[in-house]
């Protein structure tokens, strides 16, 4: 089989699994399943609006609930891919394990990055036809307006991104392990770390710092693909006809990253912690030796002039509270993917003994 253009042959793994997995039944089910949740998703959005009702605007309104529309869409779509992707990828290596076939795959002239890559393109491949049957419904949120076809842009990307990343896990468990079901099961138990997992490890270390998320980097959370993705869509503009997305959240928490981390908030953040005393318009605390500390609205002491009222003091966060979270997204998976996909690809380098 040729490439039309440039007359190379075609990956045969590659080939034989966009064959196969086009021709069976599941196929079928899964893309049937998948276009009847996202647009069960959009009709409860579409109702849960009607029904709330909100001030403004006609244009404002419609604008609100098409940016709302398509993230709700970008939403639900990124879980389902996270949890379809597993399941295609799971049985690559292993499944041909457990038919027998992995030995004499291996000692052809196929190299172990090209078996590997055959996998992941034709899992990958898949995942791409998912995306396309869904651009339908992201066309309604276009018809209701708010929606830039830049956001659109990100917003794919970022998908089939977190996409490449978990059928590269997937892909790692699969050559590591000898049984699909447990490959499998690894599989989505990494996924959930990810979805899960990051949250309770990010809500773990708010306990025991007691300060709120003000000011964290929020390391582990770049790795959640649904505050990655809620980090390259817009914005929803906080007018009278706002209607919230899945996002919402996310994007608040992400802000918190940019703000001084003070940690007192005066009751109005996450520490709860109000002001001994409040002089007009300015707050004082104490510090720890007993000696008053004024603090204005910002939570910084004022100006050395001595003008309490005086303006806000300038506050630059850290470097690494500066890149953008989709970057650190990013970065993290990148790593996850080639690390894991090298390892596998010593793991097929040679037919193991017990498999000879």
């Amino acid at each position: 089989m040729k490439l039309p253009r440039f007359g190379r042959p075609l990956n045969p793994v590659l080939a034989r699994e966009l064959k196969e997995r086009m021709r069976r039944k599941r196929s079928g089910f899964v893309l049937t399943v998948y276009l009847v949740l996202l647009s069960g998703a959009l009709w409860l959005l579409y109702l849960g609006a009607s029904v709330a009702g909100s001030d403004g605007p006609g244009a404002l309104r419609l604008a609100s609930l098409g940016r709302a529309a398509f993230q709700t869409i970008l939403f639900a779509m990124l879980v389902l891919v996270c949890f379809i992707v597993p399941g295609l990828a799971a049985g690559g290596v292993a499944g041909e394990r457990e038919r027998q076939t992995l030995v004499p795959l291996q000692v052809t002239l196929l190299r172990p990055r090209s078996i590997l890559f055959g996998k992941l393109a034709a899992s990958l491949a898949f995942v791409a036809f998912l995306v396309v049957a869904a651009l339908p419904l992201i066309g309604v949120s276009f018809l209701l307006g708010g929606v830039e076809p830049g956001e659109v842009l990100r917003g794919v990307a970022m998908v089939l991104a977190v996409a490449t990343t978990v059928a590269a896990l997937a892909l790692t468990c699969s050559t590591l392990m000898r049984r699909v079901q447990g490959a499998t099961v690894v599989s989505y138990a990494l996924v959930a770390f990810l979805l899960g997992g990051t949250f309770l490890g990010f809500g773990a270390e708010m306990l025991v710092d007691r300060h709120g998320p003000r000011g964290k980097p929020q390391l582990i959370l770049a790795l959640n693909p649904l505050m990655a993705t809620a980090d390259v869509v817009s914005r929803v503009p906080d007018t009278g006809s706002r209607i919230p997305s899945p996002f919402t959240p996310l994007q608040t928490l992400i802000d918190e990253r940019t703000k001084p981390n003070d940690g007192s908030m005066f009751g109005q953040g996450w520490s709860g912690i109000a002001p001994d005393t409040v002089v007009g318009n300015v707050a004082v605390l104490k510090s720890s030796d007993g000696v008053p500390v004024p603090v204005d609205a910002t939570g910084f002491p004022p100006p050395a002039n001595g003008n309490l009222a005086g303006a806000p003091a300038k506050f630059r966060p850290p470097l690494l509270n500066r890149i953008p979270m989709w970057a650190l997204a990013l970065a993290g998976y990148t790593i996850l993917s080639l690390g894991g996909l090298t390892l596998a690809a010593r793991k097929l380098s040679t037919p193991a003994p017990d498999e000879r």
